[in-house]
């Protein structure tokens, strides 16, 4: 028997093999594993969620950092590379003092995570107050009826400016913005004296009026809380 002969008596022994819907639809076993559809019972499900992340790790990763020290510029650097002829000051050509320091690089890279997030939080806040600040000129330009300009700003003339505080943030707090609540619940006088409700340590909090209104800000914040100039009710 010739091989042409035993491929097509293969051909028609595997097209026996195919049901009637097969050889009807052309599909075979092959469609049949392709086609969509939800997997019947007892097959094999593919997985919906990912495979769960590996907790952190807490083994300790040791490296060592090198603080440099030029005795002439007595400036002060630190780096990761390590030289086993030393360094040359390159602005004075000094030989460069080195310290070298065994850390937890996991460690440190750790704080330095703590310390970005706590710089987010702070720059949110500067944002906040800047804002305020900002409005509170424009109010005070308002207030004298036309555009202001700063005193000298100097450390001479700012000796001389009615500040009544340095806030956390190193903002200086005249004593108008200072406690505003004082102004409506003053300090109890002596025992001997008048009885007077207490002061409050507390401060509203409110948030900011419509414009053109009054903006009124937490108490000791730094924060202006300038009035409308409406009369009370």
């Amino acid at each position: 028997m010739s091989d042409e002969s035993k491929i097509i008596s293969l051909s028609d022994r595997a097209r026996r093999r195919k049901g009637p819907r097969e050889r009807s639809t052309g599909q075979g076993a092959r469609g049949t594993r392709g086609s969509a559809g939800p997997p019947a019972d007892g097959e094999a499900k593919p997985a919906q969620n990912a495979a769960p992340q590996p907790p952190p790790s807490t083994t300790p990763v040791p490296a060592q950092l090198i603080w440099l020290y030029c005795p002439a510029c007595q400036t002060l650097e630190y780096t990761e590379l390590a030289l086993p002829n030393g360094r040359i000051h390159q602005p004075c050509g000094t030989q460069v003092e080195e310290a070298v320091v065994d850390v937890d690089t996991r460690a440190e890279y750790s704080l330095a995570e703590l310390n970005l997030r706590q710089l987010e939080r702070l720059a949110e806040l500067v944002d906040a107050q800047r804002g305020r600040f900002r409005e509170y000129q424009q109010r005070l330009e308002l207030a004298a009826r036309h555009p202001l300009s700063s005193y000298p700003l100097t450390e001479d003339t700012v000796r001389l400016m009615p500040v009544a505080e340095v806030d956390p943030l190193g903002l200086l707090i005249s004593p108008f913005l200072r406690q505003p609540l004082q102004r409506f619940r003053p300090e109890p006088e002596p025992a001997d004296g008048p009885s007077t409700a207490p002061a409050s340590s507390g401060a509203p909090s409110t948030a900011p009026a419509e414009a053109g209104g009054a903006s009124a800000a937490p108490a000791d914040s730094g924060a202006p809380a300038p009035d409308s100039g409406k009369p009370a009710p």
